[in-house]
């Protein structure tokens, strides 16, 4: 799901081929809008004509790890611990989908971890595609500017499960959570839209969001290097 528009109880939803012409039709009957992220992120890649009127009419992303009860309660308990400084934060993420991993999805991944640890100083790492089994594999090595470390590996793929492995690990303890092994942390009052869709997160579209945004796609571009393999 690329875009939510809210108007009353009704709920239009769209995908990336026709969530410009939805978007439209809902800055011009004044409903509030939710945009999802990765979509978000193509948009400002293209320097879409819908930037301006996103950000005149108050719409919000909503981010892909917000969507995950096991993710927000992980990095809730860092933050109560204060333990987002001077430690290794390793991430893991299988998507199953048979489209080819995003520009959109890692970006909004980074934004998330510079949300929960701090801003990201230096991205460095590689991204492999194999075309024949419609796969991606991106792994990244993070430093953050509150002088912790991340580790971020990211499997997009129709052969793999969506699944989601987390770790902290500092001088005052160690945190893990796989979802292969371990059952979800349960969010509690989290407000949804439809049955899996949560708002809790969102983030209005502002000018200094659109050049957070902007920083972490210029990291990836002079950082990171491509390999596509046949």
């Amino acid at each position: 799901m690329n875009l939510i528009v809210v108007t009353g109880n009704e709920i239009v939803s769209s995908d990336g081929r026709t969530a410009f012409d939805s978007i439209q039709e809902a800055i011009a009957a004044n409903c509030p809008l939710y945009v999802h992220a990765p979509y978000y992120v193509e948009l400002l890649k293209n320097k879409s004509e819908l930037l301006p009127q996103l950000e005149n009419r108050g719409a919000s992303l909503v981010l892909p790890l917000t969507q995950d009860s096991s993710f927000i309660a992980f990095t809730k308990l860092l933050k109560e611990r204060n333990w987002t400084e001077n430690g290794v934060l390793r991430m893991k993420r299988s998507k199953n989908t048979s489209s080819k991993t995003k520009t959109g999805d890692l970006i909004s991944d980074l934004y998330m971890f510079t949300q929960t640890i701090s801003p990201i100083s230096r991205i460095s790492g590689v991204s492999i595609a194999h075309e024949p089994s419609k796969t991606t594999h991106s792994i990244f090595t993070i430093r953050f500017s509150n002088k912790s470390i991340g580790h971020y590996e990211y499997l997009s793929s129709p052969h793999v499960s969506n699944e989601l492995d987390l770790e902290w690990s500092g001088r005052e303890g160690i945190l893990e959570y796989e979802s292969q092994h371990a059952k979800a942390f349960r969010g509690s009052n989290i407000p949804q839209i439809e049955k899996d869709f949560r708002l809790e997160g969102a983030v209005e579209i502002t000018s200094s969001l659109n050049e957070e945004l902007r920083k972490l796609m210029t990291c990836l571009e002079l950082d990171i290097k491509h390999e596509v393999r046949g």
